[in-house]
């Protein structure tokens, strides 16, 4: 998640947290595949190969789904990226609570995928990333190795 805006605050702390030195703002890269308030989308056997950013991004709202069996290889960001992490423009440190409950990613399962070379370009991605906000008491994201 690239930094959009960064500072460092002057005195250091804010009322929520009086040891925050610094605030800064996120934004959510592109993908070359993105699926949005989708049900039962399924990805098996695919390849997903030499990619500047992410790879597959199950954005938001995306209940019900897999990906399965496919490869990633060669992606400049996050291989698979699902689930929200915060609302656009939201300052990264504070604690993710969606007013609406439908953003929420649920029930995506990741079985045997293949992430190599992965966050090649942009040093902040991960190979996986899944999002939930910190309200959700079981959301299932079910990853099978």
């Amino acid at each position: 998640m690239p930094m959009t805006e960064a500072y460092k605050l002057r005195p250091a702390g804010t009322p929520e947290k009086a040891s925050l030195d610094n605030q800064a703002w996120i934004t959510r890269p592109g993908a070359a595949v993105t699926a949005s308030y989708a049900r039962n989308i399924s990805f098996d056997d695919c390849r997903f190969e030499h990619i500047a950013s992410t790879g597959l991004d199950y954005l938001m709202g995306v209940k019900s789904s897999k990906v399965m069996g496919s490869i990633f290889k060669d992606i400049g960001g996050t291989a698979i990226l699902a689930g929200s992490f915060a609302d656009e423009g939201m300052e990264i440190h504070l604690p993710y609570n969606p007013k609406d409950e439908r953003v929420v990613a649920d029930s995506i399962t990741l079985i045997n995928n293949l992430v190599t070379d992965a966050t090649n370009e942009d040093w902040g991605s991960v190979g996986i990333g899944l999002g939930i906000p910190v309200t959700q008491q079981s959301p299932t994201m079910k990853l099978r190795m």
